[in-house]
């Protein structure tokens, strides 16, 4: 059997981004800009579950052979920079830069903070793996520190992205502010957001 993320996974996405939009706006009065934003973040959050978490494989001949032959802990590793594929190491890096560079649209963060939250979100993924290994009997991802340590490099590229990108957009969006030209809903809140970092 194949647990995998389909169709019903996003649907029950969408659902649960309802209820959080909903409690945003009754209660929290957030903007339709900010809602917007965090949209786009909890899909990113959807589909970085989608590529870390699944499929999980159960039940079938060749999981019961991994069973005889692997320990739970046989592909886990918790010794730091020993990075065994250069390619997995650069696409874990890849898999947080949207998290550095969009979490400030969301929130107030320095860069410390950022690598904080990217270090806790990381470190969520990986204990989800190794708890999922556990529970089903065999390991059925690579749990391994350096994957921590590699998101937590794309998380300060991704905020280390937005100051750049930020610095480029108060200095164009600016300009068309002081040239009398009123900024759409969405540049505006780019503007604010830059305009405060």
């Amino acid at each position: 059997m194949l647990i995998d993320f389909d169709l019903l996974s996003y649907l029950i996405g969408l659902l649960i981004l309802s209820g959080l939009i909903f409690l945003l706006k009754k209660k929290y009065k957030k903007s339709n800009m900010y809602i917007l934003f965090y949209t786009i973040f909890f899909v990113y959050i959807l589909n970085v579950i989608k590529y870390t978490i699944f499929p999980i494989e159960i039940g079938t001949l060749f999981v019961e052979e991994l069973k005889e032959q692997l320990s739970t802990f046989s592909r886990t590793n918790v010794i730091p920079f020993k990075f065994q594929n250069f390619e997995q190491t650069f696409l874990n890096i890849l898999l947080t830069i949207p998290f550095g560079f969009g979490l400030p649209y969301l929130k107030k963060v320095n860069i410390k903070s950022a690598l904080l939250l990217g270090i806790l979100f990381s470190f969520l993924i990986e204990s989800t793996q190794f708890i999922i290994s556990l529970v089903i009997g065999y390991p059925y991802r690579v749990t391994d520190i350096n994957d921590i340590l590699a998101n937590s490099i794309g998380v300060i590229v991704g905020y280390l992205l937005f100051k750049l990108f930020s610095k480029v957009a108060f200095f164009v969006l600016h300009n068309i502010k002081k040239a009398d030209n009123k900024l759409n809903p969405f540049l505006n809140y780019i503007y604010q957001i830059a305009k405060e970092n």
